[in-house]
Protein backbone atom coordinates (compact mmCIF):
# COMPACT_ATOMS: atom_id res chain seq x y z
CA UNK A 1 0.00 0.00 0.00
CA UNK A 2 1.26 3.52 -1.09
CA UNK A 3 2.77 5.41 1.76
CA UNK A 4 0.32 9.00 2.08
CA UNK A 5 3.41 11.29 2.27
CA UNK A 6 0.82 14.83 3.20
CA UNK A 7 -0.21 13.15 6.58
CA UNK A 8 2.96 13.35 9.51
CA UNK A 9 2.63 9.40 10.05
CA UNK A 10 3.39 8.54 6.67
CA UNK A 11 6.12 10.96 6.58
CA UNK A 12 7.71 8.92 9.97
CA UNK A 13 7.39 5.79 8.49
CA UNK A 14 9.28 7.25 5.25
CA UNK A 15 11.85 8.98 7.23
CA UNK A 16 12.26 5.70 9.67
CA UNK A 17 12.62 3.55 5.97
CA UNK A 18 15.36 5.83 4.45
CA UNK A 19 17.48 6.72 7.10
CA UNK A 20 16.85 3.54 8.86
CA UNK A 21 14.91 -0.11 8.52
CA UNK A 22 12.21 -0.99 9.99
CA UNK A 23 13.29 -4.67 11.51
CA UNK A 24 16.13 -5.30 13.87
CA UNK A 25 18.79 -4.68 12.47
CA UNK A 26 22.01 -2.84 12.01
CA UNK A 27 22.76 0.46 9.91
CA UNK A 28 25.74 2.23 8.42
CA UNK A 29 26.05 5.25 6.01
CA UNK A 30 29.31 6.58 4.78
CA UNK A 31 29.39 10.67 4.22
CA UNK A 32 31.87 12.79 2.40
CA UNK A 33 32.19 17.05 1.85
CA UNK A 34 33.86 19.61 1.85
CA UNK A 35 34.35 21.93 5.14
CA UNK A 36 34.16 25.96 3.95
CA UNK A 37 35.15 28.78 5.79
CA UNK A 38 32.99 31.91 5.04
CA UNK A 39 34.34 35.68 6.11
CA UNK A 40 32.99 38.68 5.33
CA UNK A 41 36.38 39.96 3.66
CA UNK A 42 37.49 36.21 1.50
CA UNK A 43 33.80 34.59 1.14
CA UNK A 44 34.05 30.89 0.80
CA UNK A 45 37.15 29.43 1.29
CA UNK A 46 37.62 25.41 1.18
CA UNK A 47 39.16 24.46 4.12
CA UNK A 48 39.44 20.54 4.29
CA UNK A 49 37.30 17.38 2.95
CA UNK A 50 34.99 16.54 6.15
CA UNK A 51 34.47 12.56 5.89
CA UNK A 52 32.24 10.71 8.64
CA UNK A 53 30.46 7.38 9.09
CA UNK A 54 27.45 6.42 10.68
CA UNK A 55 26.63 3.19 12.30
CA UNK A 56 24.53 1.16 14.69
CA UNK A 57 21.32 -0.56 15.69
CA UNK A 58 17.93 -0.32 14.72
CA UNK A 59 15.31 -2.74 17.49
CA UNK A 60 11.54 -2.26 16.89
CA UNK A 61 10.58 -1.93 20.45
CA UNK A 62 6.49 -2.04 20.14
CA UNK A 63 3.91 -2.53 17.26
CA UNK A 64 4.42 1.17 16.67
CA UNK A 65 7.75 1.90 18.25
CA UNK A 66 11.19 1.92 16.59
CA UNK A 67 14.64 3.09 18.25
CA UNK A 68 17.85 3.41 17.32
CA UNK A 69 21.18 3.80 18.76
CA UNK A 70 24.12 5.68 16.57
CA UNK A 71 27.64 6.21 16.53
CA UNK A 72 29.05 8.44 14.34
CA UNK A 73 33.37 9.40 13.76
CA UNK A 74 34.43 12.10 11.38
CA UNK A 75 37.42 12.09 9.80
CA UNK A 76 39.56 15.01 8.37
CA UNK A 77 41.36 14.68 4.58
CA UNK A 78 43.54 17.44 2.86
CA UNK A 79 42.21 18.35 -0.24
CA UNK A 80 45.07 17.95 -2.45
CA UNK A 81 46.24 15.03 -1.45
CA UNK A 82 43.17 12.94 0.00
CA UNK A 83 45.50 12.43 3.24
CA UNK A 84 43.80 11.73 6.19
CA UNK A 85 45.23 14.40 8.42
CA UNK A 86 45.56 15.07 12.79
CA UNK A 87 46.73 18.77 11.98
CA UNK A 88 45.77 21.56 9.63
CA UNK A 89 47.41 25.01 8.55
CA UNK A 90 44.74 27.42 8.96
CA UNK A 91 44.65 29.96 6.24
CA UNK A 92 43.18 33.19 7.89
CA UNK A 93 46.06 32.97 10.71
CA UNK A 94 48.53 30.73 9.07
CA UNK A 95 48.83 28.71 12.17
CA UNK A 96 49.41 25.14 12.14
CA UNK A 97 47.05 23.74 14.64
CA UNK A 98 46.12 19.95 15.82
CA UNK A 99 42.75 18.78 14.75
CA UNK A 100 40.33 17.42 17.86
CA UNK A 101 38.22 14.29 16.27
CA UNK A 102 34.25 14.55 16.17
CA UNK A 103 33.02 11.81 17.88
CA UNK A 104 29.25 11.74 18.33
CA UNK A 105 28.76 8.85 21.00
CA UNK A 106 25.10 6.77 21.02
CA UNK A 107 22.47 9.23 19.89
CA UNK A 108 19.40 7.23 21.17
CA UNK A 109 16.42 8.08 18.28
CA UNK A 110 13.26 6.92 18.36
CA UNK A 111 10.94 6.64 15.84
CA UNK A 112 6.61 6.47 16.58
CA UNK A 113 4.46 5.27 13.71
CA UNK A 114 1.88 7.55 15.21
CA UNK A 115 3.64 10.45 13.69
CA UNK A 116 6.66 11.39 16.00
CA UNK A 117 9.95 11.27 16.39
CA UNK A 118 12.75 12.25 18.86
CA UNK A 119 15.61 11.09 21.17
CA UNK A 120 16.09 9.72 24.61
CA UNK A 121 17.90 11.34 27.20
CA UNK A 122 18.09 10.00 31.00
CA UNK A 123 15.78 7.89 30.11
CA UNK A 124 13.08 10.39 29.10
CA UNK A 125 11.19 11.10 25.57
CA UNK A 126 12.09 14.33 24.10
CA UNK A 127 9.22 13.74 21.04
CA UNK A 128 7.64 16.05 18.67
CA UNK A 129 6.11 15.63 15.28
CA UNK A 130 8.04 15.41 12.40
CA UNK A 131 8.33 18.30 10.00
CA UNK A 132 9.48 17.01 6.33
CA UNK A 133 9.68 18.96 3.31
CA UNK A 134 8.54 16.49 0.51
CA UNK A 135 9.28 16.42 -2.96
CA UNK A 136 7.91 13.74 -5.46
CA UNK A 137 9.19 14.02 -9.24
CA UNK A 138 8.38 10.43 -10.65
CA UNK A 139 9.17 7.85 -8.67
CA UNK A 140 11.98 9.76 -6.95
CA UNK A 141 11.32 11.21 -3.10
CA UNK A 142 13.34 14.05 -1.58
CA UNK A 143 12.43 14.14 2.03
CA UNK A 144 14.02 17.36 3.68
CA UNK A 145 14.48 17.68 7.28
CA UNK A 146 16.05 20.57 9.40
CA UNK A 147 17.37 20.92 12.81
CA UNK A 148 18.16 24.03 14.78
CA UNK A 149 19.80 23.76 18.22
CA UNK A 150 22.49 26.10 20.75
CA UNK A 151 24.07 24.79 24.20
CA UNK A 152 26.25 27.27 26.03
CA UNK A 153 29.66 27.55 25.26
CA UNK A 154 31.66 25.50 27.86
CA UNK A 155 34.74 27.90 27.51
CA UNK A 156 35.77 31.07 29.17
CA UNK A 157 36.16 34.43 26.93
CA UNK A 158 39.06 35.32 28.81
CA UNK A 159 41.04 31.86 29.86
CA UNK A 160 40.44 30.70 26.46
CA UNK A 161 40.43 34.29 23.96
CA UNK A 162 41.69 32.40 20.88
CA UNK A 163 39.28 29.85 21.05
CA UNK A 164 35.88 31.68 22.43
CA UNK A 165 33.36 32.39 19.27
CA UNK A 166 30.13 33.28 21.95
CA UNK A 167 28.45 32.53 24.72
CA UNK A 168 26.36 29.99 22.89
CA UNK A 169 26.79 27.31 20.02
CA UNK A 170 24.71 27.58 17.83
CA UNK A 171 24.67 24.29 15.42
CA UNK A 172 21.96 24.61 11.95
CA UNK A 173 21.69 21.53 9.84
CA UNK A 174 19.08 20.79 6.81
CA UNK A 175 19.61 16.77 5.45
CA UNK A 176 17.67 15.52 2.22
CA UNK A 177 16.83 11.70 1.89
CA UNK A 178 16.61 10.68 -1.49
CA UNK A 179 15.31 7.67 -2.11
CA UNK A 180 12.54 5.50 -4.89
CA UNK A 181 8.98 5.62 -3.79
CA UNK A 182 8.39 2.29 -5.47
CA UNK A 183 11.02 0.96 -2.57
CA UNK A 184 8.95 3.19 0.28
CA UNK A 185 5.75 1.28 -1.00
CA UNK A 186 7.56 -1.82 -0.97
CA UNK A 187 5.74 -3.19 2.25
CA UNK A 188 8.02 -6.35 1.99
CA UNK A 189 10.91 -4.62 2.36
CA UNK A 190 12.22 -3.80 5.82
CA UNK A 191 14.10 -0.87 4.77
CA UNK A 192 15.06 1.21 1.51
CA UNK A 193 18.39 1.81 -0.54
CA UNK A 194 18.89 5.18 0.00
CA UNK A 195 21.25 8.68 -0.45
CA UNK A 196 21.23 11.64 1.47
CA UNK A 197 22.93 15.29 1.33
CA UNK A 198 23.33 17.92 4.39
CA UNK A 199 24.63 21.02 5.01
CA UNK A 200 25.19 22.46 8.29
CA UNK A 201 26.45 25.55 9.56
CA UNK A 202 28.73 25.80 13.14
CA UNK A 203 30.81 28.36 14.56
CA UNK A 204 34.64 28.24 14.09
CA UNK A 205 35.95 25.12 15.89
CA UNK A 206 37.86 26.50 18.65
CA UNK A 207 41.26 24.30 17.82
CA UNK A 208 41.76 26.36 14.82
CA UNK A 209 41.87 29.41 17.19
CA UNK A 210 40.21 31.99 15.39
CA UNK A 211 38.63 34.00 18.51
CA UNK A 212 35.75 36.19 17.46
CA UNK A 213 36.74 36.78 13.99
CA UNK A 214 33.47 37.15 11.95
CA UNK A 215 32.25 34.15 10.29
CA UNK A 216 31.79 30.34 10.54
CA UNK A 217 31.69 27.07 9.36
CA UNK A 218 29.73 25.31 6.05
CA UNK A 219 30.01 21.49 5.73
CA UNK A 220 28.13 20.31 2.65
CA UNK A 221 28.34 16.14 2.44
CA UNK A 222 26.65 14.02 0.31
CA UNK A 223 26.01 10.18 2.03
CA UNK A 224 25.17 6.54 0.75
CA UNK A 225 23.02 4.28 3.45
CA UNK A 226 25.18 0.63 3.19
CA UNK A 227 24.19 -3.06 4.19
CA UNK A 228 27.18 -3.29 5.97
CA UNK A 229 30.37 -2.11 7.21
CA UNK A 230 32.84 -3.55 5.27
CA UNK A 231 31.24 -1.63 2.28
CA UNK A 232 33.10 1.73 3.47
CA UNK A 233 35.90 3.10 1.00
CA UNK A 234 39.30 1.14 2.46
CA UNK A 235 40.66 4.59 3.61
CA UNK A 236 37.86 4.67 6.31
CA UNK A 237 38.17 1.47 7.93
CA UNK A 238 41.93 2.05 8.05
CA UNK A 239 41.52 5.31 9.38
CA UNK A 240 39.26 3.27 12.08
CA UNK A 241 40.79 0.90 12.50
CA UNK A 242 44.23 2.81 13.51
CA UNK A 243 42.41 4.95 16.03
CA UNK A 244 39.53 3.24 17.60
CA UNK A 245 40.17 -1.00 16.88
CA UNK A 246 37.28 -2.97 16.72
CA UNK A 247 34.53 -0.34 16.66
CA UNK A 248 32.55 -0.46 13.64
CA UNK A 249 32.60 -4.65 13.57
CA UNK A 250 31.45 -4.73 17.24
CA UNK A 251 34.57 -6.38 18.47
CA UNK A 252 35.16 -3.54 21.22
CA UNK A 253 33.45 -0.69 22.54
CA UNK A 254 32.91 2.62 20.47
CA UNK A 255 35.00 5.51 21.73
CA UNK A 256 33.33 7.76 24.03
CA UNK A 257 31.70 10.59 22.78
CA UNK A 258 34.00 14.31 21.83
CA UNK A 259 32.98 17.71 20.62
CA UNK A 260 35.41 20.20 19.53
CA UNK A 261 34.80 22.63 22.37
CA UNK A 262 34.46 20.34 25.43
CA UNK A 263 37.49 18.41 24.55
CA UNK A 264 39.44 21.13 23.93
CA UNK A 265 38.45 22.65 27.37
CA UNK A 266 39.57 19.01 28.38
CA UNK A 267 42.83 19.26 26.47
CA UNK A 268 44.03 22.48 28.22
CA UNK A 269 43.46 20.86 31.30
CA UNK A 270 45.05 17.76 30.82
CA UNK A 271 48.13 20.07 29.56
CA UNK A 272 47.79 22.23 33.16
Amino acid sequence: MALDLTTNQGQVNAWLKSIGRTDDGDCFWWFTGVTHGLTPDEGLTPLWRHENFSFGPYKKESATRHVASMEDITFYRDLQTGEVIRSFTVPYTNEKRPIIDVVTNAIHHFYDEEGHSGFVADGQDFAKELELEVTEVQDTVWLTRQFDWSFPNPLDPELHALAYSGPAIRLQMETTLKVKRSDLDDSSQSWAPAHSSYEAVTPWFPWMHMGNRPGHLITRAMGIKLQSYDQLPAHIIAASEERYPGCITGEASPPRGKDPWTDYKHALLAAE
